[in-house]
């Protein structure tokens, strides 16, 4: 699976090579990295270090994850508003991955052996930060893949090709937004927090996220039992208008699915402006603050 990952990432190595980084190095960097995903995996809120190293941790991760979309999906089994259902949909995915990534992130963010390992090296800053880039956008993806694959599948299914096709770039948007909702929330947490008590504080996320996540498991099912139809009515719902998992669902829109909420279609181009003022914000302002503290 590492191999398939640094191969695409490093296709377009002439445009790495223009941003001023060395190829070569790029490439033996990013494949440590990616075993060292191996052997010490991301777990879901995991409240205990894994008491020794395993080979192919990130692929039975993403197996795990894998059956945890399946439970993610049930909204667009079940809603039949197709804007509802995947404003639910994208709900549990925004809350679940930001909170799981909160406590796995850690691990690529405030990983210091670069001080100790490569800076006495002759490798350049350059190729030092892309690095770090690449490899958050691989730990990243590795993670929202294999949880939106199920209800990719099942939208293809149900509703046609353009369906299928849209909902890959709707999921890019979203996970833009979770990367700035995540560096935000370190941010806050460095700013505010003294250094020997952050620890504790992903801690606390740790906990909530476990029992996010178990109760999700557990009731999810139980919620939308097949065996009792909910028909779900967003005009109920009105609220929903001001979220931007709500924006992400009026996409929809643009293939033919109608929306209950009047008024509401041209908030649909909020998917792609707001996700692409958090990068900018996160490029320009957050990351250089958040590299000092």
């Amino acid at each position: 699976m590492n191999k398939i990952f640094l191969y695409l990432i490093m296709m377009p190595s002439a445009l790495w090579r223009a941003l001023g980084a060395d190829v070569e190095q790029l490439r033996a960097i990013l494949n440590v990295r990616l075993t060292l995903d191996d052997r010490r995996p991301m777990t879901l809120g995991r409240m205990t270090k894994p008491k020794k190293d395993r080979k192919f941790g990130s692929v039975m991760n993403m197996i795990v994850l894998l059956f945890t979309g399946i439970i993610y999906m049930f909204p667009i089994l079940v809603v039949r508003d197709r804007v509802f259902s995947m404003t639910i949909f994208f709900s549990l995915l925004f809350t679940v991955m930001t909170l799981t990534l909160i406590t796995d992130f850690s691990n690529v963010l405030f990983d210091s052996r670069d001080k100790y390992i490569l800076f006495p090296r002759p490798v350049s800053d350059r190729t030092l930060v892309m690095s770090r880039l690449l490899h958050v956008f691989v730990y990243l993806f590795r993670f929202v893949i294999p949880t939106a694959l199920p209800a990719w599948i099942m939208l293809g299914y149900l509703d046609g090709w353009k369906s299928a096709v849209l909902f890959p770039f709707v999921l890019t948007m979203l996970v833009f937004l979770i990367l700035f909702a995540v560096n935000g929330v370190y941010l806050i947490v460095l700013r505010l927090s003294q250094p020997g008590k952050f620890n504790d504080i992903i801690n606390y996320f740790q906990i909530v996220t476990s029992v996010v996540f178990f109760t999700t498991v557990y009731m999810a099912p139980r919620f939308f039992n097949p065996d009792h139809p909910r028909d779900f009515n967003i005009l109920d719902h009105t609220w929903v208008r001001f979220t931007p998992s709500y924006w992400f669902g009026l996409c929809w829109s643009w293939i033919g699915f109608p929306v209950a909420i009047e008024g509401t279609a041209l908030l649909s181009v909020l998917t792609f402006i707001l996700p692409v003022l958090c990068m900018v914000a996160l490029l320009k302002w957050l990351t250089p603050q958040f590299s000092r503290r």
